[in-house]
């Protein structure tokens, strides 16, 4: 049971769910039947590389990932040994580019030019390459670019799971079956990195509309700002039931934020918000129903 607090900063009605954090528990294959993940990407080191400071990027169906090296100091061998993962909806199909763009002030910018990039054949995907040691690969030049460099892969799975759902709008879909794995861990657990079971009950004294009308409420439910869930809307209602559960991979409890939005279905107008609940992750006991 938590308050939700309206956009004024005040405080109006309960939204009641349960939240059960799972953590990495065991190593699992990665298999035909495991197709979602969490992919854990690590940029060991270039070499051939341009004289000039670059990075490298994945990208994941088209959209830039969190997964973004530092700059090189403009040497022709340079070591990264960084890594980051993201989640792909199918290690099997998902198409996967690594980008080389290179970067002319302190930071990463959208529009930073791609001076190589690489992708895996045509016709297999990145699984192919999931658990080799290293993987080295040739970028090829984008626009006439002067660059021959190769690269040191790292590819690996932090959590993994079966597709139930589709999500929402393109979002993560729901994870189901086995814990998240990790492949390769030193330990056996890692509390840090695992999966949140999320069941949203109901809601109690939920403000009116803006015009002082019985909202139709339903919950969005966000993770770092990305839609993962969303419940039905229930019509002309302040106390609303939901019974609706859903499950994601988390990647970091500690970093991540996760928030639930109360928000009201109009046909006609945007929906709007009339409230919110910010769960702490990090507040979840493993294994047990908040």
């Amino acid at each position: 049971r938590a308050p939700v607090k309206l956009p004024d900063g005040s405080q109006h009605g309960d939204l009641f769910f349960d939240a059960r954090y799972l953590p990495v528990i065991k190593n699992v294959p990665v298999t035909p039947s495991l197709t979602s993940a969490i992919l854990r990407v690590q940029i060991n080191k270039g070499t051939n590389l341009p004289r000039k400071p670059v990075y490298v990027q994945a990208v994941v169906d088209g959209k830039p990932t969190a997964i973004v090296t530092g700059a090189s100091g403009g040497e022709e061998t340079f070591t990264w040994n960084e890594a980051g993962a993201a989640y792909v909806p199918n290690l099997h199909t998902t198409h996967l580019t690594l980008l080389v763009k290179s970067q002319t002030d302190d930071h990463p910018h959208p529009n930073d030019k791609v001076v190589a990039q690489w992708s895996p054949p045509a016709g297999t995907g990145v699984v192919a390459f999931v658990d080799q040691p290293d993987v080295w690969v040739t970028f090829d030049p984008v626009d006439g670019e002067d660059v021959g460099l190769v690269v040191g892969v790292t590819f690996g799975v932090v959590g993994v799971g079966e597709v139930v759902s589709g999500g929402v709008g393109g979002a993560v879909p729901a994870v189901a079956g086995v814990p998240p794995s990790v492949v390769g861990a030193t330990s056996a657990t890692t509390p840090d990195s695992g999966t949140l079971h999320l069941t949203l009950l109901s809601a109690t004294s939920l403000p009116p509309d803006s015009k002082n009308r019985l909202p139709d409420p339903y919950i969005r439910t966000l993770l770092d700002s990305h839609t993962v869930h969303e419940t039905d809307h229930q019509k002309d209602t302040m106390n609303p039931i939901f019974n609706s559960s859903t499950s994601f991979p988390i990647v970091s409890r500690s970093k991540q934020t996760l928030q639930l939005q109360v928000r009201d279905h109009n046909s006609l107008r945007r929906d709007k918000v009339l409230g919110t609940v910010t769960v702490d992750l990090n507040g979840l006991r493993e294994g047990v129903e908040e």
